[in-house]
């Protein structure tokens, strides 16, 4: 996902089958979640939610995705 204005930091939209696979493989995924918006890089969605709908507009709708602060590289 590109930033919203020049300056702002990038966010990467990943989709839950991908983060319990591949991000946090052998790890508890909700923990990790937690973790990371702990630490200020994982905005969370509305209510409890870890995740957050994002508009895609190849898929036409809204999806679920853990969205993470591109400052967890620096």
């Amino acid at each position: 996902m590109q930033p919203e204005a020049e300056g702002q930091p990038w966010q990467y939209c990943i989709l839950p089958e991908t983060w319990r696979g591949e991000v946090v493989a052998g790890h508890d995924p909700q923990a990790a979640a937690r973790a990371l918006h702990t630490a200020g890089f994982l905005e969370r969605g509305d209510g409890r939610s870890l995740t957050r709908k994002v508009w895609v507009p190849s898929e036409g709708r809204q999806i679920r995705v853990y969205v993470v602060s591109g400052a967890i590289l620096e």
